[in-house]
């Protein structure tokens, strides 16, 4: 009955055909899901698809790889698109006696080799207009997720200090709030953080957006982000809500990257804007030797520094500063307004030769 209302012909052996029947019966998916919204993540396969399963061959996939690559994708990216293609096919053929996919055809080879493209860019990030563009499509298909997604933007905080923080570890007054406990990936019961609580300043237009959700939220809950019906969410709660919104960020042009990616975009903004490593390392829960290691790429060779190298030890240090100002006073998210990232102003770091940043960098990295 699932077939005929779907109108798929069980006989139909197009690569279409067999991931939509893949889809409908892999367990697993987000609840509630509909198969449209599913189908979304695989719209960069479309070239593929329409394609029958006797015409896939190992030059078909190594044409995909290009493809994408000339597009600006990861080949990483390109392998997880691919491999959704291997299970179904490999499911199609488990199936029913007597099916087998084409002679030669090695999904492996190929996928191993997309892998290794990387581009030196291990931690991706959204662009600017990108983070603006999130924050839209989640105020028009789930408004509930913008208060979590423009916290998350703005302080470079993980997903689990987010649905652990307390009204109570709140300061609007001083601006400042403390990260200390988490929950775990199923439960509720909170845990301290691995590296210890750490305090962090807040931008005006954060304490603004704290500000609102006290006041819309009567009686006031325990936790500042909690679900729709001010309950305590656990991080399997948190990325139901993220993996239903991303199909809709697909659709809208947004690229596919995982939720930990409003981090990796908050440091590397800052970087980009000026912020000294010493002060986001401070702010973000970090050794300095992990932001260079790591985003030395987001830094302009123009305005680098690297006269904190100096200071940067193996051990993770004393993480409850009191200043996490840049080197004129101004919180580091300063530059947040609005929900994407503007320039903060604050005085530019002292310029370094590109050849020795470089060197430097690389020796580190060694």
């Amino acid at each position: 009955r699932m077939l005929e209302s779907q109108r798929i012909d069980p006989a139909d052996t197009s690569l279409r055909a067999i991931m939509r029947r893949w889809i409908e019966n892999e367990e697993g998916w987000v609840r509630d899901a509909t198969t449209e919204d599913r189908w979304v993540s695989f719209r960069a396969l479309e070239p593929i698809l329409a394609l029958d399963v006797s015409q896939l061959t190992q030059q078909v996939l190594k044409n995909y790889v290009g493809t994408r690559s000339r597009q600006g994708v990861l080949g990483s990216t390109a392998s997880k698109e691919l491999s959704h293609v291997r299970t179904a096919t490999h499911a199609w053929r488990d199936e029913k006696p007597g099916r087998s996919l084409p002679h030669g055809l090695n999904f492996n080879s190929v996928l191993r080799v997309a892998k290794r493209d990387t581009r030196g860019e291990s931690h991706p990030h959204w662009e600017p207009e990108e983070v603006a563009l999130i924050l839209d499509v989640a105020a028009r298909k789930r408004p509930e997720m913008v208060p979590h997604l423009s916290f998350l933007f703005a302080t470079g905080c993980r997903k689990g200090e987010l649905l652990g923080l307390r009204w109570e570890d709140v300061s609007l007054s001083t601006s400042r709030l403390t990260f200390q406990s988490q929950p775990g990936n199923k439960g509720l019961k909170l845990h301290p953080l691995k590296n210890g609580r750490r305090t962090v300043a807040l931008a005006p237009a954060t304490c603004e957006l704290l500000e609102e959700i006290r006041r819309s939220r009567v009686p006031i809950p325990e936790f500042v982000f909690t679900g729709r019906k001010g309950e305590q969410m656990a991080k399997s709660h948190f990325a139901g809500w993220w993996a239903m919104l991303r199909p809709q960020l697909i659709l809208a042009g947004c690229r596919p990257l995982k939720l930990h990616a409003t981090r990796h975009t908050y440091i590397t903004l800052s970087l980009r804007a000026g912020i000294p490593p010493a002060a986001l390392s401070s702010q973000c829960g970090v050794t300095e030797k992990v932001i260079w290691a790591h985003y030395a790429h987001a830094m302009p060779s123009a305005h680098a520094s690297f006269d904190v190298l100096k200071n940067v030890r193996g051990q993770n240090g004393d993480k409850t500063g009191t200043d996490f100002g840049t080197e004129t006073g101004a919180p580091l998210n300063s530059g947040f307004q609005n929900g994407f990232f503007a320039q903060p102003t604050h005085t530019p770091l002292s310029s370094t030769p590109a050849s020795t940043c470089d060197a430097k960098v690389r020796k580190l990295r060694k």
